[in-house]
């Protein structure tokens, strides 16, 4: 009879990290575009006092449940 050996590797920490890290870049991409969208949106606004102020307060950040 032949014998069949085999190694399991956990790899569940490095895929966590990966998902995380996929997860957090997909939420910058998300904050870049919303962000662009807003301050266009508040160039086309006719009724605007332009001295540039709310527009350049116009951000976003990413917040990981690590990092709270």
């Amino acid at each position: 009879m032949q014998t069949v050996s085999f190694k399991l590797t956990d790899n569940v920490d490095q895929v966590k990290r990966s998902t995380q890290a996929s997860i957090n870049a997909a939420l910058e991409g998300i904050g870049i575009h919303l962000q662009g969208e807003a301050v266009e949106e508040l160039e086309n606004n006719t009724r605007r006092v332009d001295t540039g102020n709310l527009k350049n307060s116009i951000t976003h950040r990413v917040v990981s449940e690590g990092n709270r």
